[in-house]
């Protein structure tokens, strides 16, 4: 439940603060916790269709949980890793057609924009419709989130998080330090965008370039994950040049 939050007055960001001594399962929990809160602080605003920003920061964290699963490897036990991947993908995909909408109707004056004045009405049955959808959307993902299916979904990873199998070494690097752990994830993610980057030229097709954007968005969530862990001013910068 968000208790009455407002878009903006709490933040949708990780914020997670790991100490130094941290190994790879303790890290795992942490971060994964975090994201689970914020996933739980928007559920309301979803159901209530308070602002579009509740959705969208439910999908982020729905998304930085399925990048954590697939990045942070070998912490925590393959098969519910694998069960919760899937399991993530597709409650993303549950919220996939509501956020379309949304975005198209937060565009609707820059949509307008572009036509001559003249022809700006012919618009009006289009967002219509699309309110009209968007109204179907929103109602049936809201009921989607009440389903038993989705809270035994979500008990479920809350009970995974709580356990005390993510300490009992049952992965092959859970004890491993997270330091070294976050080093060895970062540079091979790194590794591979800037492999893909270089290969880029001015014919390179457009599925290229999206799977460019994403890597560079996974490693920016891993270095989210693990900012705690080293130099703040540095990670700022890093952080930044890749949001950019």
């Amino acid at each position: 439940m968000t208790d009455g939050l407002k878009p903006g007055h709490y933040s949708s960001k990780p914020d997670v603060v790991l100490e130094p001594q941290v190994t790879g399962a303790q890290a795992a929990r942490t971060i994964l916790t975090r994201l689970r809160e914020i996933m739980q602080q928007n559920e309301e605003g979803i159901w209530e269709d308070w602002d579009t920003e509740f959705l969208h920061d439910f999908r982020v964290s729905v998304r930085r949980t399925r990048s954590a699963l697939s990045q942070i490897v070998g912490v925590l036990p393959k098969d519910a890793v694998d069960y919760y991947k899937d399991a993530f993908r597709g409650l993303g995909h549950a919220t996939n057609r509501l956020r379309d909408l949304d975005v198209y109707l937060l565009e609707e004056n820059a949509y307008r924009a572009m036509l001559p004045a003249m022809l700006e009405s012919g618009l009006d049955a289009m967002f219509a419709r699309l309110r009209k959808e968007r109204r179907i959307a929103q109602r049936d993902l809201a009921q989607h989130l009440k389903t038993p299916g989705y809270q035994e979904l979500m008990t479920n990873w809350d009970n995974f998080l709580k356990g005390e199998q993510l300490w009992e070494g049952m992965a092959p690097f859970a004890d491993v330090d997270a330091v070294d752990l976050a080093r060895k994830f970062i540079r091979k993610r790194y590794k591979k965008v800037i492999k893909r980057g270089r290969a880029i030229t001015e014919d390179t097709p457009y599925d290229v370039f999206h799977s460019l954007r994403i890597d560079c968005k996974k490693l920016r969530y891993l270095l989210e994950f693990f900012a705690s862990l080293f130099p703040a001013n540095k990670m700022i910068l890093l952080i930044g040049q890749l949001k950019k």
